[in-house]
């Protein structure tokens, strides 16, 4: 009934988009779009979907108050034809804005950049998701409830961010292609059939969370210093069996354990002409699970180094290219799980390139190498302008390598997909 209700609720919103426009003035904003997509995945699971099928609509509400004070707000409500969990309503930005001299305030449910780089940050390892899929994790980032405070000296930014509130990621353990549970536990070295019976969440300690930076700069580059203390979003999971049935097979529970995350890092942007030269030295202290299936101390570190440039080729044609290094490490010799969402690179070049190549076409590519475990992502798409407010777009997630590396370990999911925008 729930579901039907979000249903309901989701399409009388979008008839009523029309009409809303009617009632703005120059101190309100509407506009979003609509966004059904459908992936097909190539290879055939026995007991999961072979088509995903959602639509999103993403709605962006501003409302200049006074001059100082703003109201901002941005929306997404999720339809699945399949899955009920995925529909649903993510507000993800309702905050108020404060903006007057040097000092920037915000307060209430918002984003958080954490990150100033072009390219992929660890530092971005706070946010919090909806990872139904690994990949595309578009439009997915979760609100916080939180403070933000920005004051200006000159060309330096100081940023502080309070969050009173841990919300952590949402993981789909029931028919989802990207998160298997297992049907037997060893017990006693004997394979037993076991029953998958939910989830039960931990939190290991109650961690105020806080981020804290500053951008200076020094000469032609920009200079940020990071620190960030909280929860991490992404759990350390165990499995917790419960009893045996009549038919002598286990039921168990999985255990998610949130516990601390400490970053700290340096991020340097250098932009030199045409190009913007970036890099990032990151500490990370969090918790893995050892032996005995207990939590422990964990610190990693992380070095990206990475560079783009727009390359303007023609009046209606262009080129974006960026390229990036990823290199991870520990002293404690660990090697990570191949389905681990916090090490998906160690060893890697990743980088994309999007090709206008006129007004109406777009040529996109995104592709990942990960050497230590070796792993490889491609992702080309292809977008057609029917019109300012319409397009269509086809895309391609293809999966490959061994076993060991993240992407080998979901090569099943390799997929074809089909979008289409509407702006509004």
């Amino acid at each position: 009934m729930d579901g039907f209700k979000k249903i309901a609720f989701s399409l009388l919103f979008l008839m009523c988009q029309s009409s809303f426009s009617q009632f703005l003035n120059e101190k309100f904003s509407l506009e979003g779009y609509n966004k059904p997509r459908s992936y097909y995945f190539l290879k055939q699971i026995d007991g999961l979907y072979d088509f995903q099928n959602e639509w999103k609509t993403a709605v962006d509400f501003d409302w200049e108050i006074i001059p100082e004070l703003s109201l901002i707000s941005n929306t997404i409500i999720n339809l699945n034809t399949s899955e009920e969990s995925r529909r649903y309503i993510n507000v993800r930005d309702a905050f108020l804005r404060f903006g007057k001299g040097n000092i920037d305030l915000r307060i209430g449910r918002q984003m958080i950049d954490w990150s100033s780089l072009s390219g992929w940050s660890p530092s971005d390892m706070p946010n919090t998701t909806y990872y139904y899929d690994f990949i595309d994790t578009e439009d997915e980032e979760i609100g916080r409830w939180s403070f933000k405070g920005s004051y200006y000296l000159g060309s330096t930014v100081f940023n502080l961010i309070l969050m009173p509130f841990f919300r952590p990621s949402e993981l789909y353990f029931v028919r989802n292609r990207w998160i298997s549970v297992p049907d037997a536990l060893t017990i006693n070295n004997v394979q037993v059939p076991a029953i998958f019976q939910g989830t039960n969440k931990t939190v290991s300690s109650d961690e105020f969370q806080f981020g804290a930076s500053v951008d200076i700069p020094i000469g032609p580059a920009q200079v940020k210093l990071f620190y960030y203390h909280g929860l991490n979003d992404i759990p350390v999971t165990r499995i917790n069996p419960q009893s045996l049935t009549a038919n002598n097979e286990i039921t168990y529970e999985i255990e998610q354990v949130y516990h601390r995350l400490q970053q700290i890092s340096i991020q340097n942007t250098f932009i030199t002409g045409q190009w913007n030269l970036w890099s990032e030295f990151n500490y990370t202290q969090t918790r893995i699970a050892d032996e005995e299936n207990a939590t422990r101390p964990h610190e990693f570190y992380n070095i990206t180094a990475g560079f783009d440039r727009m390359f303007d080729l023609s009046n209606e044609s262009r080129l974006h290219f960026l390229i990036q290094y990823i290199y991870a490490f520990n002293n404690e010799g660990v090697t990570y799980s191949s389905s681990d969402l916090d090490h998906i690179f160690n060893n890697a070049v990743i980088g994309k390139l999007d090709f206008t190549i006129n007004y109406n076409l777009d040529l996109n590519l995104r592709f990942a190498s990960e050497f230590k475990t070796s792993g490889y992502y491609f992702n080309p798409e292809l977008i057609y302008k029917l019109s300012p407010s319409f397009r269509v777009m086809l895309r391609s997630d293809i999966l490959w390598g061994a076993n060991s590396s993240f992407f080998g370990n979901y090569r099943d999911n390799t997929r074809l997909g089909l979008t289409v925008q509407h702006y509004f």
